[in-house]
């Protein structure tokens, strides 16, 4: 049965679709212990963006809440679960006790094999109050929504000022361009039919991924933006952050298992969900700014757009936090390939 459960769990969601688990099992007759650690095949720490490895300790605890969500339909019970906390990346790992029950069907697994991303507009439909008030009630002030047009406009300029630094930067340009997977359903990647862009889009994509040049002016990159930010934005009708106080991994994990948490009871729901990962760029920047190749400008830009959305709207994008937008979708859902999991 724990094979099984190492097949679903591939299609647990990561930043990029990168997947960078690595399982290490050892099973006795009564008790299975499962080890979570990341692929030091993947360099993490080469990314401009996030070489902090944000997004990785997130996925982390993605995959953390996953197994505790789904052991019981393969015969497990949740026992314990220890998150070993270093400053190295690839020391980080998590360690899941799992005990021998009898399965127990319900429709998690449809839930959790099924529970699309999606980057396309959503239907403007409020989420049920009752569904607000559970997600709020299980994470307090962590969990905040932004439904007023002020705030929503607030987030939007925020997410496009970053892509603008990371579109009008050198470095940071190119690995987008690397970034952006060729749409080959056989490998793993987030393909551009995904991203939900026109096909005229797609061919403009596809030509910056093999000719990576910088265009001079920002207006060439405002029609990328309304199709990957402005446009979803506008069409949802609701906004929100999770936040986890501090920046240790460990608080990056915890924000992985409860982001999580929330995505699949809003899947239970029948609605989607997106997260937003732009802010990331903000925290890896105040861990180690020496790092980027930042002008003077984009600096200040970086640390006024820290400021602004702390002030305004109470997140500390310095910290570990996590926005993403909800809604309903009538649109046919867009599958990711997916690679299967490593074993130690």
């Amino acid at each position: 049965m724990i094979s099984k459960l190492v097949d679903l769990l591939k299609y647990a969601p990561s930043g990029g679709n990168l997947q960078p688990w690595v399982l290490k099992i050892v099973q006795t007759n009564t008790n299975t212990n499962m080890t979570i650690s990341l692929d030091p095949k993947i360099r993490f720490e080469q990314q401009h963006t996030d070489h902090c490895g944000y997004g990785a300790l997130i996925s982390l605890g993605v995959l953390s809440y996953s197994v505790q969500y789904l052991c019981q339909n393969f015969g497990y019970l949740f026992a314990n679960r220890l998150i070993h906390s270093d400053t190295d990346l690839y020391k980080n790992f998590i360690s899941i006790d799992l005990e021998k029950c009898d399965p127990i069907q319900t429709p998690r697994p449809q839930i959790f094999r099924y529970r699309f991303t999606d980057r396309r507009p959503y239907e403007k439909k409020p989420l049920p109050p009752s569904l607000t008030e559970t997600l709020k009630s299980d994470y307090d002030t962590s969990l905040l929504f932004f439904d007023e047009a002020r705030a929503r406009k607030l987030v939007t300029s925020v997410f496009t000022q970053l892509s603008l630094i990371r579109f009008q930067n050198k470095s940071l340009f190119k690995e987008l361009s690397h970034e952006l997977k060729s749409d080959d359903r056989e490998t793993t990647g987030i393909p551009i039919s995904n991203l939900g862009v026109s096909w005229v889009l797609s061919l403009v994509t596809r030509l910056q991924k093999k000719f990576p040049h910088i265009l001079p002016f920002a207006a060439a990159y405002s029609w990328p933006l309304y199709e990957s930010i402005v446009r979803p934005m506008t069409h949802a009708a609701t906004m929100a952050c999770l936040k986890q106080p501090g920046n240790s991994p460990d608080s990056w994990i915890r924000l992985g298992e409860k982001f999580m948490h929330i995505w699949l009871e809003v899947s239970e729901s029948g609605m989607r969900l997106q997260p937003f990962g732009n802010t990331l760029s903000i925290a890896n920047y105040f861990q180690d700014p020496s790092f980027f190749s930042f002008s003077k400008k984009q600096i200040e830009r970086v640390k006024s757009l820290h400021s602004k959305i702390l002030t305004e709207l109470n997140v500390d994008t310095a910290e570990a936090c996590l926005f993403f937008r909800i809604g309903y979708s009538n649109l046919e859902p867009q599958e990711t390939p997916r690679k299967d999991i490593s074993f130690l």
